[in-house]
């Protein structure tokens, strides 16, 4: 067991007697929750938005766990409240409707409360308890579990513990960007080219004279010159987890994005997504 395992493993034996108490405590049938411990995004902030697009505030009340709470804290809409994780333990124990996509609470749901792992994309590799040496991990803290397609029933069953039933075929709720449009934004966003290409590279720690695996900035500057002579743009998205400074990043057909600069400007990766022509990932 690694480090990281270690210490989860001591949280979830933290967090037992709040399993006990979870059981008991009755629960608030218009309270719904939301928790997220890598920022407000992904599936769980797109359905939390199309909620609120819907106006289903005006009959429960929302209560927002994040890491990054204070961004949103003091312009939550009405019956909302934006809360840090430690205090979000109190509201879970006593919410009906729960729904996470990033990290959770190692706190078992109730039998009178419906807890939603709306995961974070389709597995491509091993992972969960389909991953060598954690096959006895625990990772079922909830109800049910989100899979794309039926062919992936199975599979999400077997990652986290589950029964097959458990899991519901559905689609990702952060996927419903792609199919918007908003004329102002999409303009910008392609800026006169012809066509886009989006680059959504994985995890690479910073280097200063590689900023995204496999080009140099010297070879980025090459690719931003022949992009320029089709007319062609290209966003790169970093990784979510990517820490690096693009300030002396300037190319003319080339645009660079980590996350906090999309969730400045309201946006997420799959507002680009829509408008490109090739995806490189």
């Amino acid at each position: 067991m690694d480090k990281a395992e270690f210490k989860k493993s001591l949280l979830k034996i933290a967090f037992k007697p709040l399993t006990l108490l979870n059981m008991m405590k009755k629960k608030d049938k218009r309270l719904i929750f939301f928790y997220s411990n890598l920022g407000f995004r992904d599936n769980v902030k797109a359905f939390y938005d199309f909620l609120i697009e819907h106006n289903y505030n005006e009959k429960y009340y929302f209560v927002v766990s994040i890491n990054d709470y204070e961004d949103y804290q003091f312009n939550a809409p009405k019956h909302v409240k934006f809360v840090n994780n430690k205090e979000g333990i109190k509201y879970f124990l006593k919410a009906k409707y729960a729904f996470y996509c990033f990290g959770k609470y190692p706190i078992k749901p109730a039998k009178s409360q419906m807890v939603v792992n709306l995961w974070h994309g389709t597995p491509l590799k091993r992972i969960g308890n389909l991953e060598d040496g954690k096959e006895q991990v625990d990772y079922n803290f909830f109800t049910k579990v989100i899979a794309s397609s039926p062919m992936y029933q199975p599979i999400m069953a077997d990652i986290f513990g589950c029964k097959e039933e458990d899991v519901d075929v559905l689609g990702n709720p952060r996927n419903d960007e792609m199919f918007k449009v908003n004329q102002i934004l999409d303009t910008a966003i392609l800026r006169g080219a012809r066509r886009l290409i989006v680059w959504l590279p994985t995890y690479r720690e910073f280097n200063d004279n590689m900023l995204v695996p496999l080009l140099t900035n010297d070879e980025l500057e090459d690719l931003n010159q022949f992009l320029r002579t089709k007319n062609w743009r290209m966003i790169i998205k970093l990784h979510p987890l990517q820490e690096a400074s693009l300030s002396d990043m300037k190319y003319s057909h080339i645009d660079i994005y980590n996350e906090k600069q999309l969730k400045d400007n309201d946006m997420s990766v799959y507002t680009i997504l829509r408008n490109a022509d090739a995806l490189i990932t």
